[in-house]
């Protein structure tokens, strides 16, 4: 079986519930591999909900925003690559400034298609021995090269966050252990700044996989139980 058949194996294997975000195979919940990066600290959110607070800006309202602007843009990335596929798209509902981003992203898809073939994309996968599952973006070969890219809206083209490393990291994981290949990683930046959309490329890092494994183990230990079912 090829990659993008195996892929899709490992997705149909794998129940997603999109209201409480779970993920679940064969009855046994797993641990979502956002759910893991977020126990990396971010001191960053702080200072710029200071910055914002004092702009007079409600800051959730702020980041709420720009969460919706993200989604948005990752929905006509996907329906880029499942028309491309011959696939039923997903609806689109635009903001002036998601619809021009989109629009940047169609642009940069038509010019690096020489050097990428995409998957389907959203392909949820699992790591059966850490118990964790997740959703990938956009799984592909770039330039030959097995590689899972994250769709990520930034501030600008050299924008970099360190929660990227290990989220890419536990999918590439997940997927050379399905595949029994190993996978590299890549962010596909897309600059708010209307920069042009770039590839930040990642590698393959064992040390990022081990970060991982060190937050899905905080997040297990915070959640763990007492022998009564109480919470520790």
């Amino acid at each position: 079986m090829n990659l993008s058949g195996k892929l899709c194996e490992v997705h149909d294997a794998v129940k997603f519930n999109a209201t409480k975000h779970t993920y679940e195979v064969d009855g046994q919940s797993m641990v979502a591999v956002t759910t893991a990066g977020g126990m990396l600290d971010k001191p960053g959110l702080l200072w710029g909900a200071v910055k914002l607070t004092k702009e007079g800006k409600n800051h959730q309202e702020v980041w709420n925003r720009e969460k919706e602007i993200g989604t948005k843009v990752h929905r006509a990335f996907e329906n880029a690559i499942l028309r491309s596929h011959g696939l039923l798209t997903l609806p689109e509902q635009h903001t002036a400034e998601s619809a021009y981003l989109s629009a940047c992203v169609s642009e940069w898809l038509d010019k690096v298609s020489e050097e990428i073939k995409w998957f389907v994309p959203e392909r949820r996968l699992y790591h059966p021995t850490h118990g964790y599952a997740g959703t990938m973006d956009a799984p592909a070969l770039w330039l030959g090269c097995p590689t899972i890219f994250d769709v990520k809206t930034c501030k600008d083209a050299d924008s970099f966050y360190d929660d990227w490393l290990p989220q890419n990291a536990a999918y590439r994981a997940a997927a050379e252990f399905h595949t029994g290949v190993e996978w590299n990683g890549a962010i596909i930046r897309v600059p708010k700044s209307g920069e042009p959309p770039n590839i930040l490329p990642l590698g393959n890092d064992s040390a990022d996989f081990d970060a991982f494994l060190h937050l899905l183990g905080l997040y297990k230990w915070s959640k763990r139980k007492t022998k009564k079912g109480k919470a520790a």
